[in-house]
């Protein structure tokens, strides 16, 4: 966007051609991160624990602010996925990465699924309270 401000009659070039471009040139700062098999195994869950705490499994998280070309304000998206004994994934857009809303999607998604005996999620802000003054459970 900054790019576009700075030069408003020049053709926005795409965000391939700025990153192939960086790399080609050795500009790029960071290693990029290489998937490896079992990509879950960095989380160091208690496998055989959290399969006994109850047989419906599902986990939650916001994914990241994805932005639409032409367009300042990000799309926020929060998806929840069962994972024992079925599998369904869920993505829902929100109107931001707060708890009221991650809580109204679940509510809505429970009226028709089953409420699970073992929830994942994150450490997020909005999954834990507050990040200022004594910590406390949070809404969620």
């Amino acid at each position: 966007m900054d790019y576009a401000n700075q030069y408003s009659n020049d053709e926005i070039p795409s965000q391939w051609f700025i990153a192939e471009t960086i790399r080609k040139e050795k500009l790029q700062t960071r290693k990029t991160k290489k998937r490896r098999k079992g990509g879950s195994e960095y989380l160091l869950y208690p496998t055989e624990l959290v399969r006994s705490l109850g047989y419906i499994h599902q986990s939650a998280d916001f994914i990241g602010k994805k932005y639409i070309s032409g367009k300042s304000e990000p799309i926020n998206i929060f998806s929840t996925c069962y994972y024992s004994p079925i599998k369904l994934y869920q993505i829902q857009r929100i109107l931001a990465e707060k708890t009221d809303y991650a809580i109204g999607v679940l509510i809505e998604f429970w009226r028709i699924y089953p409420i699970p005996d073992v929830f994942r999620i994150d450490n997020a802000l909005q999954f834990r309270g507050t990040a200022r003054g004594k910590r406390v459970i949070g809404k969620f």
